[in-house]
C-alpha cells in the first residue's frame, strides 16, 4: 500500500489540495469550493474531503494501491468549535492536523523558519512564528473584521454605490458599474447584500482595481483604506518580533505596488504556499 501525503489550502473562495510523494515531491493538484470551516459548516467540510479525493485521482495509482492518506489541513475559520465539528464528521484520512490557513500560509511562505505573514484575500489575517510559538493577528471573521481584505473592498464597494445612488455622494462611474453587476437594480443589489457571503462580496474587489487604475477617486480611497490597514497589520508583525515578512493573497500582492518604497524592500519572497505549510505541519505537532 502506498502512503501519500496531502496539504490542503481551505479559504472562503475556494479549497486547494496538493498530493505529495514520500520524498516530498508533488504528483498532483485539484481545486474545489469554498471550505470555510466556521461559516461553511457540513459544506466546508464535504468541499475539503472532494478536493482531496479529486487531488488523489489525478495520481493515477488505482484505489487498491492507495491507503488513507495522511492530510494537513490549513483551514479558514479554524476555531476550537468548528475543528470540534469538523472531528465529529470523522475524515477518511490516516491521520490529519488542523491549523488555520494563516499559520499554514506562514509555515509554507516562510519555508519553517521564523518571520510573519500579512494576508490579504478574500479574509484578512496575520500570522507570527518564532521560537515555535504561533501569534495570530485580526483574522476575526467578516462581521467583525476582515479590514482591507477582498471581502471587506467588495462590501464598501456595494456601500458607496447605494450612497450615491441615494444622493449622499456623488455619483460617478465607479458607482455605476458597482449597480450594473445588479442590473442597475438597488432592490437586486441589497437583497443580494442581505445573504451573500465573503466570497461573493469578494467578487466585486477586481471592479475597484479596475477603477481605481482608471483614475476613480471613489475608488482610489477604498484601495488606500485597505493599503492602510496592509500597513497596520505589517507594522504589529514587526511588533511582535517577526524580522522576516511576506505578503500572502491577490489582494496583498495587488497592493505590494503602493507600499512606501521602504516596505517593499524589506519585504521577503515566499518560499512556498500554504497547501506546502499545511503539509509541514503533519511533521511539527501530533496529527489528529
Amino acid at each position: 500500500m502506498t502512503i501519500l501525503t496531502a496539504g490542503v489550502d481551505g479559504g472562503g473562495t475556494k479549497c486547494r489540495a496538493r498530493i505529495y510523494d514520500s520524498n516530498g515531491s508533488e504528483l498532483a493538484v485539484a481545486e474545489g469550493g469554498p471550505a470555510n470551516i466556521q461559516t461553511g459548516g457540513r459544506t466546508a467540510y464535504e468541499n475539503v474531503i472532494a478536493t482531496v479525493d479529486r487531488a488523489l485521482a489525478k495520481v493515477g495509482l488505482p484505489e487498491s494501491a492507495l491507503s488513507r492518506p495522511r492530510v494537513g489541513l490549513g483551514l479558514a475559520g479554524a476555531t476550537p468549535a468548528a475543528c470540534a465539528s469538523f472531528d465529529a464528521q470523522n475524515p477518511p484520512f490516516s491521520e490529519y492536523r488542523i491549523i488555520s490557513d494563516a499559520h499554514a500560509a506562514a509555515l509554507g511562505a516562510l519555508g519553517g523558519e521564523d518571520g510573519g505573514i500579512a494576508i490579504l484575500g478574500t479574509g484578512a489575517a496575520g500570522c507570527v512564528v518564532r521560537g515555535g510559538e504561533v501569534r495570530l493577528i485580526s483574522g476575526w471573521g467578516f462581521r467583525v473584521d476582515d479590514f482591507g481584505s477582498g471581502a471587506d473592498i467588495g462590501r464598501r464597494a456595494l456601500r458607496a454605490a447605494l450612497r450615491a445612488h441615494d444622493g449622499r455622494d456623488e455619483v460617478s462611474a465607479f458607482s455605476d458599474a458597482v449597480l450594473a453587476r445588479f442590473d442597475g437594480d438597488v432592490w437586486k443589489a441589497a437583497d443580494w447584500a442581505s445573504k451573500a457571503i465573503p466570497a461573493e462580496y469578494a467578487t466585486l474587489a477586481p471592479l475597484v482595481f479596475e477603477q481605481a487604475e482608471a483614475g476613480d477617486a471613489t475608488a482610489l480611497s477604498i484601495l488606500n483604506r485597505a493599503m492602510e490597514e496592509l500597513q497596520r497589520l505589517i507594522g504589529l508583525l514587526k511588533e511582535h518580533g517577526a524580522e522576516k515578512i511576506s505578503l500572502c493573497g491577490s489582494v496583498a500582492q495587488a497592493l505590494e505596488a503602493r507600499l512606501p518604497a521602504d516596505i517593499r524592500a524589506k519585504l521577503s519572497p515566499n518560499q512556498g504556499d500554504a497547501m506546502d505549510g499545511a503539509a509541514m505541519a503533519l511533521d511539527m505537532g501530533a496529527p489528529s
